[in-house]
């Protein structure tokens, strides 16, 4: 069997999935605010009112929630190398 194309990942979780799975483990404030932002295509605008924030304090909660997404993809490519 040939390898697969470039960009095409061998892992048996596809990469989405993981993401989604650290995405449930967020505090609930944070997870909405991603739910919201990237799974339905939401503005920040949109995400502060269905959480009754601010615009600030939404756009914090989702740059928080990232930062904390990024290290944990981060952390679980690390023990896949391991």
């Amino acid at each position: 069997m040939s390898d697969p194309p470039n960009g095409v990942s061998q892992d048996p979780v596809p990469r989405d999935e993981q993401l989604w799975a650290l995405v449930r483990e967020l505090p609930e404030r944070p997870r909405i605010a991603v739910a919201l932002g990237y799974g339905m295509d939401l503005s920040h605008a949109e995400v502060a009112r269905h959480l009754g924030t601010t615009l600030n304090a939404s756009r914090r909660l989702v740059s928080d929630a990232l930062k904390t997404l990024r290290g944990g993809l981060a952390s679980e490519n690390n023990e896949e190398k391991i």
